[in-house]
């Protein structure tokens, strides 16, 4: 499958190229409108990756009006993020990190380790009742994962959300890494996971943010995160296994940019649900 070229209309384009990680991204564009807003950062250290998303939490949870900012960003080196409660001497190999210079950070929202290198990651901050079912932690979940699916859907991803809810997350006495388990609404293309996230919600916002490999190194993922790499190659996908282009990194972003954009009204659209 091949994304064909095209430009988007209302996209600023910022001439220098930005970094997502080991991916190349020729363009950096945004769309803004008010309060609501989407963009594709740079790559950045886990720390400021964490600490962007969780002050942007911060930041609509203390607004007094309506917030909803979308972003799309890279990992500036190969970083383990850890939900929130995790123990990372049980989570993952702490030797194996310091060996391969490996940095891990705790995420603002639970769940399960996540190497984090060859990616996109998407983060959702809102306030806004009228886009996302506040109430519901399941609702907003499987809300955002349909926009996202949206997204893939255009590139030709034919990719479904998982119904049930995930199995154990415990291997043994060890505790699972997030891709070798699907939670309800997660993202999986034929059978095998393709999208991890994991949500925080305060008293009037909330934080889903999430992962999509777009290439996976299996052995490596399966060292530090402490779990066998052919089972690991049995539940998870990526977006390069998916989808054949020179550039996958960029398409997947340009497209996730235009359906979120879309759907927060910043594009005009007649089936923004």
């Amino acid at each position: 499958m091949r994304r064909s070229d095209r430009t988007t209309e209302g996209v600023i384009s910022i001439p220098a190229q930005a970094a997502l990680g080991g991916l190349r991204l020729s363009r950096s564009p945004s769309y803004q409108i008010g309060r609501r807003s989407i963009s594709i950062d740079a790559a950045a250290s886990g720390a400021q990756n964490m600490s962007r998303d969780r002050l942007l939490l911060q930041q609509a949870e203390s607004s007094t009006g309506p917030m909803t900012v979308v972003r799309l960003y890279g990992w500036s080196r190969p970083t383990v993020s850890l939900g929130r409660h995790q123990d990372p001497a049980q989570a993952i190999d702490l030797p194996c990190c310091r060996r391969n210079e490996i940095e891990w950070v705790r995420r603002p929202t639970g769940g399960r380790a996540v190497l984090h290198d060859e990616e996109l990651t998407y983060a959702v901050v809102s306030n806004e009742p009228d886009l996302f079912p506040l109430g519901s932690i399941s609702a907003t979940y499987r809300l955002v994962s349909e926009i996202l699916a949206r997204g893939l859907g255009a590139l030709g991803g034919t990719v479904s959300l998982q119904r049930r809810r995930g199995n154990a997350a415990h291997n043994g006495g060890a505790i699972k890494p997030c891709f070798a388990t699907a939670s309800r609404h997660e993202i999986l293309f034929q059978g095998r996971k393709l999208v991890g996230s994991a949500q925080r919600r305060l008293r009037r916002s909330f934080l889903q943010h999430g992962s999509i490999p777009v290439r996976l190194d299996y052995q490596r993922q399966g060292k530090v995160l402490k779990f066998d790499a052919e089972r690991l190659r049995e539940t998870v996908t990526c977006w390069s296994e998916i989808y054949s282009s020179e550039n996958p990194a960029e398409d997947l972003a340009g497209a996730l940019l235009e359906v979120f954009a879309r759907y927060l009204g910043l594009l005009e659209t007649t089936d923004r649900r």
